[in-house]
């Protein structure tokens, strides 16, 4: 099983774009936060061979207030952008994830012309998640 999460966004390439078209309407950039899910073969074959449509059949946008996701994974000594469980042969050690997240609200109910001086711009939130059944990650050494 393999599980994915993006931001849709309609000025992105590739799987985000194609999603965040079919929710955009008359919006630009970041549309929100899209999990997917789908078998590990089946859904690497499809990226592979470039048929990812038949993976993208996203039903709703989970998060709208999320403008951009980032992963990293730790692997005992140092963080890393991507990690493959089968290729590392195990789980990472922690999994840090830092959540962008912007004011929906696009007006304060007073005027459409004018901002709400009390909406929050963009924000920031990092979360680190420890995984203790994780073994550290040793590289192998010549001897």
């Amino acid at each position: 099983m393999i599980i994915r999460y993006l931001v849709a966004d309609t000025g992105a390439g590739g799987l985000s774009s194609t999603i965040a078209k079919r929710f955009a309407g008359n919006k630009n950039g970041p549309i929100g936060l899209v999990r997917i899910t789908g078998d590990l073969y089946g859904m690497s074959t499809a990226v592979q061979a470039g048929e990812e449509q038949d993976y993208t059949s996203v039903d709703q946008i989970d998060a709208e207030e999320v403008s951009r996701v980032i992963f990293s994974y730790y692997d005992g000594a140092n963080w890393q952008e991507t990690w493959d469980s089968g290729t590392q042969n195990g789980l990472p050690v922690a999994i840090e994830i830092i959540l962008t997240l912007r004011n929906t609200q696009s007006s304060d109910g007073f005027s459409s012309d004018e901002p709400d001086p009390y909406a929050l711009g963009e924000t920031k939130h990092r979360m680190v998640v420890a995984l203790p059944l994780a073994e550290p990650f040793i590289e192998e050494t010549a001897l």
